[in-house]
């Protein structure tokens, strides 16, 4: 929650209020930004490629910024920022065996 608050307050709340009559600065260079979603992946890729995670996060961005712009306001893309990163942490933890994820088989020889 403490990390969607502050990319949604940073990326999206400053450049809008920086902005506010230019949709490309206020809302293209947050998205711009997108391209620090490759550091992670440079460390743990996701399992189906780091492209195709990218592109999923700059569709994420893209769609987020166009809700940020048409409402006025941040709620609506904190809320979906913050479930998107609640299911990323999980599956992070599942991936590095720090989750349980129930019964396991036993193990062969």
């Amino acid at each position: 929650m403490v990390n969607a608050t502050g990319e949604e307050l940073l990326w999206r709340g400053t450049y809008r209020d920086a902005f506010p009559d230019d949709r490309w600065r206020g809302a293209g260079w947050p998205w711009v930004g997108f391209i620090w979603h490759l550091a992670p992946q440079l460390i743990l890729p996701a399992r189906r490629g780091r492209a195709q995670f990218l592109v999923g996060a700059g569709l994420v961005g893209g769609a987020s910024a166009r809700v940020a712009w048409t409402t006025g306001g941040l709620r609506w893309t904190l809320l979906a920022h913050a479930l998107t990163d609640a299911c990323g942490v999980r599956t992070t933890l599942y991936r590095l065996g720090r989750l349980d994820a129930g019964p396991r088989p036993p193990a062969s020889a």
